[in-house]
Formats: C-alpha cells, structure tokens, sequence
C-alpha cells in the first residue's frame, strides 16, 4: 500500500471530501426510482482481471499493520512528529473505511498533540485541519489550512482539502475553481474522482460519469483502497438519481475489491433491500453491528428486521443506536446532526428530535442535501412554515440538486393546501 501522507487527516479529506457517506434511501423514494431505465452501460466498473489490485486481505492486513508498528513506536516516542503524523493518516483511514468512530477521535487527539510539539511545521497544523474537517469543524479547519501555509506549506498542496471543506459547506463554486484547476493539470485518480463527486452532488451526472471514467482509466496502484472509493463514489450518485442496477453494479465492484469497506457494504445492502433480498442485505449489514461503533449500521439492521417481523430485536437494535446518537451528538454535533436526524426521521421515529438535528446540520453547511433534509423532517414534524421557508431558500440556490427541487415541490404541495 501507498506511503500516508505527510497531512495525515488531510490524506483522507483531500480523497472523501468528507467524513460520512449519504444515508442509504428510504424504501418508497428507492422503490421509485428503481423503476426508472437504467443509463446504457459504460466502461466502468472494471473487473478484476481488467483491472487487478492487491487481495483485500492483505491490503487491510498491511494497514494494520502499519498502526500496530507506529504505535509501537509513539510508545517508545511520545512526542515524535513523524510518529503522530503518521498514525493520525492512518487512524484516519482505518476510521474511514472500516467506519471506526474512535479511530477519529484517536486521530484528533494526536493531530492536537502534533500541533503542540510542533508549532513551527506547517504540516503539522495540516494534519490537524484534516482532523478538525472530518469533525465537520470546517471554519477551525480552513484556520488551521492558512495557518500551515504561514509555515510554509504550499497552497498548492493545501488546495485539495481547501476544496473539500469548500464542497461540505455547499460552496460548490469556490470547490469547483480548485477541482477543475488540479484536474487539468494533474489528472489522477483523485484530482479526477473528486471532480467528479462535486458534479455528482451538483446534480450533473453526465459529466460525473465521465469524470468516474476517467479516474477509473488513472489507477496506477494495487491497493484497492483508492478504487474501492472511486467506485463507492458513482454508485452512490446513482443510487441517489434512482438507478438502483447500476448502483449495484459499482457497490459489488467496490465489495469484491475491499468487503471490509463498511459503507459499500451498507449502501450495497440498502439496494438489496429495495430491490427484494432482504436476506442478503441483513446478512451484510450484521457484521457491520458487530464490528463497528458506528450506529448507523444498528439503525440500518433494525429497519430491516422491523420489516420482515422481527420487533423484538429490531427494538433492542433501535435503542442501542439511540443511546450512541446521543453520546455522539453531545461529543461532536456539527459530524453527526446529518446522520442522527436522519436516524430520528426514520428508525428512531421522532420526526422533532429529526428537525432539530436537520437544522443544526443545515446551519454548519448549506448543501442540497442539508436542506432536504430539513424539508422533509419538517414535512414529517408537521411543521409546515419550516418546510417552505426552507424550501424557498434552497431554490435560490446556485445549484439545487435534483432531489432538493422534488423535495421543494413536496414542500410546495404542503404550503399551497395548507394555506
């Protein structure tokens, strides 16, 4: 696997654009959509013989590996730079993909610990902007990207994390001069997967898909890590869009290359679900439970057995990520208002607890996504004026996805019968 990157949390930001995925779909907008025709078939995903990477078994092996030996080493150095730098990259990654949430706080406490023995290296305070964005602390974070270029990081190597935090805030512009910019003149895999996700999330699935092309056509490592994200990525613009066979075309193909992928693995579940095998999508989604602290996978199994009769033990699943929400919430609400309002407004059953949290979400970052959220916790609280004053203010948006207008017209609808 590739050497981590001096910036550590920033390796993982500058790749992700963000700490958490989308929540899987709920069953009626997925049912919907998946009878929309399919988009014709194009040149990815690749399969393994066109395109070979490392066994996922080793490519994880090494990364553990890699953590075991570093740790061994902040042992014997506590205050080593090079040690923390490393070891926060790398519980940044292992958090990543493996959805290990104590990894990031692992990462954080190192990244603020390298900023104290380091003061003068700019990398340093890079590391610790990577942490404090995966955290959704997006203006301490862009502080601490101007504060390393003072130290003498170049702002051209400060730029891919600078787009990223841009990206989250819905700032797609100002991402957008930046992805653009490192794609043209350094076409990568991530220059070129990045780009792509922005489009993606823009709404602009035709130059998104051949972005994800591309990329794809980039690959020059054996790690499967950086593919397996690539192809997370698209599947995930189309399961949003409604095309629930392609998207499971890219999630198995991200699956075969990295199973231990805790989001592909839950988003390939939720398709399954969707699409009528139940049984596979809770065979897929147990383990997650079991190796994660994550509670999303624990809402996500407990929707599954609620609906295929199991109350008792979908009840108990309920509860458990109940408890976690909260513990997270009260240790860091701007990372988790998104994916614990989205818990409340459906397993969790409390659509008011679900638009407190969508509107703490939405005031950290005016993304598309943030504001149908809003809308549709809003619709479901019953508190209609919230809906079309959150409604009106997306469509002025520069850029409203696909989804916000549809979420829009529904808020509309409620307006225009109410009054």
């Amino acid at each position: 696997m590739r050497a981590v990157r001096a910036y550590g949390c920033a390796l993982v930001v500058v790749l992700a654009a963000c700490r958490t995925q989308p929540a899987a779909p709920s069953v009626e907008k997925s049912a919907e959509g998946a009878r929309a025709a399919a988009p014709a078939r194009d040149a990815s995903p690749r399969s393994m013989k066109e395109l070979p990477t490392t066994d996922h078994t080793i490519a994880v092996g090494n990364l553990q590996a890699q953590i075991a030996d570093y740790e061994k080493r902040l042992a014997k150095a506590p205050n080593g730079p090079a040690i923390l730098k490393a070891l926060v990259g790398l519980y940044a990654m292992r958090a990543q993909f493996f959805s290990r949430l104590d990894d990031y706080d692992r990462a954080g406490a190192l990244a603020e610990r390298l900023v104290k023995v380091a003061p003068a290296d700019g990398e340093a305070w890079a590391a610790r902007a990577g942490c404090r964005a995966s955290m959704h602390r997006f203006q301490d974070a862009l502080a601490d990207l101007d504060e390393a270029e003072r130290r003498g990081v170049r702002n051209d190597e400060l730029a891919g994390a600078r787009a990223s935090i841009y990206q989250a805030l819905g700032r797609y512009g100002d991402a957008a001069k930046i992805r653009e910019r490192k794609a043209r003149e350094w076409p990568t895999l991530a220059s070129l997967g990045a780009l792509a996700s922005l489009r993606a999330e823009e709404g602009n699935t035709d130059e998104a898909e051949r972005l994800f092309i591309e990329a794809q056509d980039k690959f020059s490592d054996v790690s499967p890590f950086s593919l397996a994200w690539l192809y997370l990525q698209e599947g995930l613009m189309w399961q949003k869009a409604g095309y629930l066979s392609r998207a499971r075309e890219l999630f198995e193909a991200a699956h075969e290359r990295l199973p231990e992928y805790a989001p592909v693995t839950s988003h390939l579940a939720s398709v399954e679900a969707v699409t009528g095998s139940r049984d596979r999508a809770i065979a897929l989604v147990r383990p997650l439970v079991d190796g994660s602290d994550d509670p999303e996978y624990a809402g996500q199994l407990a929707s599954l057995l609620a609906d295929g009769g199991d109350k008792a033990e979908a009840a108990a699943l309920r509860a458990r990520a109940a408890d976690r929400y909260r513990q997270l919430i009260a240790q860091h609400p701007a990372a988790f208002a998104d994916h614990a309002a989205r818990f409340w407004l459906g397993p969790g059953g409390d659509a008011k607890q679900a638009l407190a949290l969508a509107r703490l979400n939405l005031d950290a970052r005016k993304t598309s996504e943030s504001y149908e959220l809003v809308i549709d916790a809003a619709l479901a609280a019953g508190t209609t004026k919230i809906a079309c004053d959150a409604a009106e203010r997306a469509l002025a948006l520069p850029k409203p996805s696909p989804p916000l207008r549809l979420a829009a017209a529904r808020a509309a609808d409620t307006c225009a019968r109410v009054n």
